[in-house]
């Protein structure tokens, strides 16, 4: 059963390589919530001295969409990879939808 768009904390949780983050943090972020989108971003939302793998499976199941910056640092992290593999795991089947175009 997939869930209603108001089921989720949040519209969308970022996937990106730490190595853009600057890119993510000063222009991504901000054009999201400009546009009423409520992100879930790593930096931010991840509680502190919890274990990671478990803060990005709530991250991402709490997300309606996850939007995957795609970038050759990306494709070359193995952390962006498990996050890539936990994400198709939790596939709803509501993807398609188009949040905000940026």
């Amino acid at each position: 059963m997939t869930k209603a768009k108001n089921d989720f904390e949040y519209d969308v949780f970022v996937s990106y390589s730490h190595k853009d983050r600057e890119w993510v943090q000063k222009w991504l972020l901000p054009k999201l919530e400009s546009a009423g989108v409520r992100v879930f971003i790593d930096f931010r939302d991840l509680k502190l001295g919890a274990p990671l793998i478990t803060e990005l499976e709530r991250a991402i199941a709490r997300s309606r969409v996850t939007l995957l910056v795609l970038t050759p640092d990306y494709l070359a992290s193995e952390w962006t990879m498990f996050e890539n593999l936990v994400s198709s795991q939790s596939f709803r089947g509501d993807a398609g939808e188009t949040l905000v175009k940026i």
